[in-house]
């Protein structure tokens, strides 16, 4: 295993001395970046292999700018990477990336570890950094689809989630929250100009300081329903409100959806209904006491 130190922006075929004049790194090198740029050069599918790439200077804890540019096409990167004090990789259209370990948001405020555009992206698992609004992975485009395969775990700064779901089409195993109590596992929030994301989240972690999932402003689309799990672990759904009743069809003062709707549906009293005739839900739920041949007689299919 080597340290590999930057000390000019390289080329990952070249980078192994830090000048860019050596070879392609091992699989076990750490790559320090050291506030220069690694572009993973080459034919494209390909995968470069490495133990971590990290935005951090010689010490290999000190934090830096640094970035790690990718080629249009398919990237598979086998190890980590960490970000600094810049967002560490941001996927433009058609640059699509395979990380078959982790992505770890940085220490400054809103460094994010990956920036994903209008690209594929998929990682192991996704982690908020130190820094304030620092998250593992975000998505920049409407049309960025990420897949955490793994947990996306909050990290230690204010509003630091390992994914901030804002746009695009996300895909996560398991969501648990950070060691501050704002960062979230995934944070959901619509991007304020029409544009929400489509979020499928499969397992929730409460163990977290943090929540597992946090909303800020979410909008269901028209026929769509939100999955999500209780405390407990129990499956749960959300409706959107065109799949919701109309309020003149739940029983006056029922509230549903929560608290956001209420029925005005005002049904007659037992003594109201002819004797015998059943109504409410399914037909069954009441069932008049009024003898007939009284007149004025009111009979509810």
């Amino acid at each position: 295993m080597a340290n590999i130190t930057l000390n000019i922006n390289s080329n990952w075929s070249t980078c192994s001395d830090g000048n860019n004049t050596g070879s392609a790194p091992g699989a076990t090198d750490n790559i320090y970046l050291n506030g220069y740029s690694l572009t993973l050069d080459g034919a494209l599918p390909a995968t470069f292999t490495c133990a971590n790439i990290k935005a951090v200077a010689s010490d290999g804890t000190t934090p830096t700018a640094g970035t790690v540019v990718v080629n249009s096409g398919t990237t598979t990167i086998v190890g980590n990477l960490y970000a600094g004090g810049a967002v560490l990789l941001s996927q433009t259209t058609g640059k699509h990336v395979v990380l078959t370990g982790n992505a770890t948001g940085g220490t400054g405020n809103n460094i994010h570890c990956v920036s994903v555009g209008t690209a594929n992206f998929s990682c192991v698992n996704a982690n908020g950094g130190s820094g304030n609004g620092a998250a593992g992975v975000v998505a920049a485009s409407t049309a960025a689809s990420i897949t955490i395969s793994g947990i996306s775990t909050g990290g230690s700064g204010i509003n630091s989630h390992g994914c901030y779901a804002s746009i695009g089409t996300w895909s996560v195993a398991s969501a648990k929250g950070g060691t501050h109590a704002s960062a979230c596992g995934v944070g959901l929030n619509g991007s304020g100009s029409g544009a929400y994301p489509t979020v499928t989240i499969a397992a929730i972690d409460n163990t977290g300081t943090g929540p597992a999932v946090g909303a800020g402003v979410l909008k269901l689309a028209d026929g769509c329903v939100l999955q999500y799990a209780d405390a407990a672990g129990t499956a749960k759904k959300f409706y959107g409100a065109d799949l919701m009743p109309a309020a003149g069809d739940v029983q006056d003062s029922v509230s549903y959806g929560g608290t956001d709707f209420l029925g005005t549906l005002v049904l007659p009293t037992e003594a109201q209904v002819e004797d015998g005739v059943g109504f409410g839900a399914d037909g069954t739920e009441f069932e008049g006491t009024l003898a007939g041949g009284g007149g004025n007689v009111i009979v509810v299919d």
